[in-house]
């Protein structure tokens, strides 16, 4: 139990009355009396209030983590009770990593459900893992707060930035890679086949590979990349001004009529 403001007041309220014992033996009885009330409805209190709160709490995290990323933490807290809470959440993520915060506070409504976010940085690869979850919420009384632990212990794998990966996709896909000092094969408008990936939303649906989709069981596309092979032309005149000079005269040769 974690005691409220409000019982804090109501305790140092009663405490001058104990040192009044010269003015009348009655006050320090009475001070000691309400402190012991309070108390003891706090205790009351908050054991109903737990015990009739229904919460729930869940993360919401991806299994494979970005190195050096700020990787987003969702939290999803529910409530199942028929009056508003205020409930303060927090959550054990790996110590070796660098989170903004752990703890946050809010206030749900009467059966309504929240949804509240952190980012943590992992600093090396490996496996690691998440701890339980903690919750706050203030009793009916609003004398104390009682407090659970949730267990929601999960295990998270890092990996090379994956979110970086993503951004030089989307660049090559729009064929500004070129933009960032970077040369690679261009993939654009041509015939020439690439390469076979995912289904994206933005993709042209008649590029879509239907066999590779039917032995995969999801949608393929297929990638081409600009032609390098060009056709050249060469044109060549022959005519009476290109004809070669004499290396004697340096007059141009002349043709020949044939005779009439």
């Amino acid at each position: 139990m974690v005691p409220t403001p409000l019982l804090m007041t109501i305790l140092l309220v009663a405490t001058p009355l104990i040192g009044l014992a010269a003015y009348d033996a009655r006050l320090p009885a009475l001070g000691l009396g309400i402190m012991a009330a309070a108390l003891v409805v706090a205790v009351i209190d908050n054991i109903i209030s737990s015990r009739t709160t229904p919460v729930q709490v869940e993360r919401l995290a991806p299994e494979v983590l970005s190195l050096g990323a700020a990787n987003r933490i969702e939290i999803q807290v529910r409530s199942r009770c028929s009056r508003p809470l205020q409930v303060a959440v927090k959550d054990d993520p790996p110590p070796q990593f660098r989170t903004s915060r752990r703890t946050a506070k809010l206030r749900l409504p009467a059966f309504g459900a929240q949804r509240l976010s952190y980012t943590t940085t992992p600093h090396q690869r490996g496996d690691f893992s998440f701890g339980n979850l903690h919750i706050r919420v203030r009793s009916r009384l609003r004398l104390s707060q009682w407090q659970h632990t949730i267990s929601a212990a999960a295990a998270v794998r890092v990996f090379p930035n994956l979110q970086e990966v993503r951004k030089w996709e989307a660049l090559a896909r729009r064929g500004r890679l070129a933009d960032m000092g970077l040369r690679t094969r261009a993939r654009g408008q041509g015939t020439e086949f690439e390469s076979l990936r995912e289904y994206l939303p933005d993709d042209d649906f008649r590029r879509i590979d239907w066999k590779a989709t039917a032995k995969r069981g999801k949608p393929i596309t297929r990638q081409y990349e600009t032609e390098r092979n060009q056709n050249l032309i060469i044109a060549l005149d022959s005519g009476r001004m290109m004809a070669r000079q004499r290396p004697d005269d340096g007059r141009a040769r002349r043709h020949r009529r044939r005779p009439g």
